[in-house]
């Protein structure tokens, strides 16, 4: 269909994106048998069974668990490298991919040697592909001090030649921590990083999220989405609200891509942007995520293309870059709906 080339065809931002969930399977199992993890675990073919048949309530100890199997710099190297390619095959242009250190210095890698190693892949990325990457550095909820590594890490003099635009809060649900997470992102503000908070369902309601945090955007699912007051709360900051429907399917909060609030969302003015979250845990796409919200949800392609440039300006990116690339994809957006003759006023 001509509305499905468009979308494929989209210049894109991806700013929902966590490492942790974005390796392909098969360069897991690689890198495992090239460090020798399957000689070393006994639980190895369970993990890989779970790997292929994800239990969406025990996925963080999954992804502790995978964490363990990537421990050179070569590996994360790879890694990168393979994601900027699966992003330049959606034709996105910019992504900041959420990493949370905490789950490899572990493995006897200090954070300078895992930044130099992400970084050799995002330079290989954009050498090849054009396609800039950048880095939000993840604290974990049930990590205390991860967040406040995260932080120095973020504000040192290597975090911005390195890549770093801001910090993030990722990882399960534990008892209490909006009162533990308060003051280092009080600290985070104080040193003028961006921050994002994956608000969790069950979490705090987003109101009382927002104004003890002010976060810079906040990534949520389904319940919150749902949820009048939060999104009242939402459209009258203005706060950048990233989603993942996809989530939401594979977890069970929905049954299908249809249930998700996203009409509702747009049709409130809420700042929303689109996500792919974990594609290779959740088995989506940025595109599949972007075909979905015009196949299931009902949103016209100049909708579409507003998400699209809501992500663009929530990025954390300087503004007059912000402003280059957002003319440039309005230029492209115009073309690829006279190309492929399709109205901007389309549906699917």
């Amino acid at each position: 269909m001509t509305i499905e080339r468009f979308v494929r065809g989209m210049p894109k931002v991806e700013v929902n994106l966590q490492f942790e969930g974005a390796i392909q399977h098969e360069t897991l199992i690689v890198i495992a048998e090239q460090n020798d993890v399957p000689l070393k675990n006994k639980r190895f073919k369970n993990w890989l069974k779970q790997l292929e048949q994800v239990e969406y309530a025990s996925l963080n100890d999954l992804i502790k668990e995978v964490s363990k199997w990537i421990q050179q710099p070569e590996d994360f190297t790879r890694i990168v490298y393979e994601i900027g390619v699966s992003l330049a095959k959606q034709n996105v242009q910019y992504a900041e991919i959420g990493f949370a250190p905490s789950l490899y210095v572990e493995n006897g890698l200090t954070f300078e040697q895992l930044l130099t190693a992400l970084n050799d892949g995002r330079e290989r990325v954009q050498r090849a592909w054009n396609v800039q990457l950048r880095w939000i550095i993840n604290g974990l909820r049930d990590e205390p001090q991860s967040i406040d590594d995260a932080i120095k890490w973020a504000s040192g003099s290597a975090g911005a030649k390195g890549g770093i635009v801001g910090i993030g809060l990722a990882g399960r649900e534990v008892r209490g921590w909006a009162d533990t997470f308060e003051r280092p992102f009080r600290t985070a503000q104080k040193k003028n990083l961006s921050r994002v908070i994956n608000l969790l369902e069950g979490s705090l309601p987003v109101n009382a999220l927002i104004e003890r945090f002010e976060s810079n955007r906040i990534e949520v699912g389904v319940a919150t989405a749902a949820d009048q007051e939060s999104v009242q709360t939402i459209t009258d900051r203005q706060t950048a609200v990233g989603i993942c429907m996809a989530q939401g399917v594979v977890k069970g909060s929905i049954a299908t891509y249809d249930a998700f609030p996203l009409r509702r969302l747009v049709d409130d003015g809420a700042v929303v942007h689109i996500g792919s979250g974990m594609p290779a845990l959740y088995r989506t796409t940025l595109t599949q995520e972007y075909l979905a919200a015009l196949q299931y949800c009902g949103l016209s392609i100049r909708e579409l293309e507003q998400i699209s440039l809501n992500a663009l300006q929530a990025s954390f990116m300087p503004d007059e870059r912000k402003a280059e690339m957002k003319q440039a994809f309005e230029e492209v957006y115009a073309s690829l709906r006279d190309e492929q003759k399709v109205d901007a006023e389309s549906t699917f």
